[in-house]
């Protein structure tokens, strides 16, 4: 036993006897400061995850995950957008291309003019021995009417020679 426990006989007093106890493994006097400091523990590791759970590095990956998967939906709608935008597109310059007086030409229609460089579209409108331009596909010719009738039918079919 330690010094203060021994005691004596000397030092006794001679009334009573002193007796040894075991202190208690938390003296009530401890009791409350190892209570708050495991509470405070405790809400230090709470503030910890809270901390953790607020960590710019953490929040900012999230919103660059984020940002990321939206800029690829981004890209994708576009390209959709992009290919239907260009089907229609595609769709409208046949149809342009069919009414293309040029694309006309190259199905063996001509564009016949005039002296004042208006189009004929009547044989009235080329009277006989009057002078007239036609546009092909591929070159001009200069021609001089030689007959002119309704529905440009006066005599025999023309034939080449």
């Amino acid at each position: 036993m330690e010094r203060s426990a021994r005691v004596r006989r000397s030092e006794r007093p001679a009334i009573a006897r002193v007796r040894f106890v075991h202190p208690p493994a938390s003296p009530p006097s401890c009791r409350l400061p190892r209570r708050r400091l495991g509470r405070a523990f405790q809400r230090v590791d709470e503030l910890d995850v809270r901390l953790a759970g607020r960590d710019p590095r953490l929040r900012l990956a999230a919103i660059r995950g984020r940002l990321e998967r939206a800029a690829a939906g981004l890209a994708d709608r576009v390209k959709l957008s992009l290919g239907a935008a260009r089907a229609g597109l595609e769709s409208l310059a046949a149809q342009l291309a069919q009414l293309s007086p040029l694309e006309v030409l190259e199905r063996g229609y001509a564009i016949v003019q005039n002296e004042l460089g208006r189009i004929v579209k009547d044989s009235a409108e080329a009277p006989v021995d009057s002078a007239v331009r036609i546009r092909l596909a591929r070159g001009r010719l200069k021609a001089r009417v030689t007959e002119s009738g309704p529905n440009g039918r006066t005599g025999p079919p023309f034939v080449a020679h």
